[in-house]
């Protein structure tokens, strides 16, 4: 009895066995393995935008899968203006995987880093492709909620409106928190900023008022 694999893929790849079954049991032959060799193509699950800031340095990774698994790599750069090959010097490989340091000096530095592998198969077919964009600090999305006891917000200091000193402020890794024991029917001036490693925002400010506490509330409450 004999096996024939056609079309054979990456994905054919393994170990494969033979089983024989009659009344007796079943018995198995020793495992065949079966080596696919193929041309670098590019791994998954990759970074491929990269948000950087003028003078910022930035370390782009890109792994391919190969079998031989001895590769050379290739970069390029790619703007609206030009397409420019990065020297050999600016980048390094460690087995599969090339890293190139690249710092984007002024608005023609962004765009696209493409990266290519190359082994005893051949040249990778479909480049992995890298996009370079400016960092952008910006706040998104911002809401309020209001509600009878508390004043729902995104937000990072609360000042009541006439007073220069916050009444609360807040810094939280998400965007999303409330500010709870504001006076009821007051207007407050809320700043927001987003901050990251890269720097903060521009300063967001907006206007929330407080509703009124109903007048059974305010007797039963009285002295909180």
């Amino acid at each position: 009895m004999s096996l024939v694999v056609q079309r054979v893929t990456r994905a054919h790849g393994g170990d494969y066995t033979c089983e024989a079954t009659n009344v007796k049991g079943t018995s198995s032959s020793p495992p065949l393995h079966l080596d696919v060799k193929y041309a670098p193509v590019c791994a998954t699950q990759q970074k491929m935008q990269h948000s950087v800031a003028k003078m910022e340095n930035a370390e782009i990774s890109c792994k391919v899968h190969a079998n031989p698994p001895n590769v050379t790599f290739r970069w390029t750069f790619n703007n609206t203006a030009e397409a420019i090959d990065v020297p050999e010097g600016r980048f390094g490989v460690v087995g599969t995987e090339s890293r190139v340091n690249y710092t984007p000096m002024n608005e023609l530095d962004y765009g696209t880093l493409l990266c290519w592998a190359n082994n005893s198969i051949g040249i990778q077919s479909q480049p992995c492709v890298f996009h370079i964009v400016a960092a952008e600090y910006r706040i998104k999305n911002l809401e309020t909620k209001y509600l009878e006891s508390e004043n729902s917000i995104k937000c990072s200091r609360v000042y009541q409106i006439g007073s220069s000193s916050p009444v609360v402020e807040v810094t939280r890794p998400s965007p999303s928190f409330s500010v709870a024991n504001l006076r009821p029917a007051n207007a407050y001036k809320i700043i927001i900023a987003a901050i990251n490693d890269k720097g903060a925002s521009q300063v967001t400010e907006l206007k929330a008022y407080t509703v009124k506490v109903p007048e059974t509330q305010e007797e039963t409450s009285a002295g909180e």
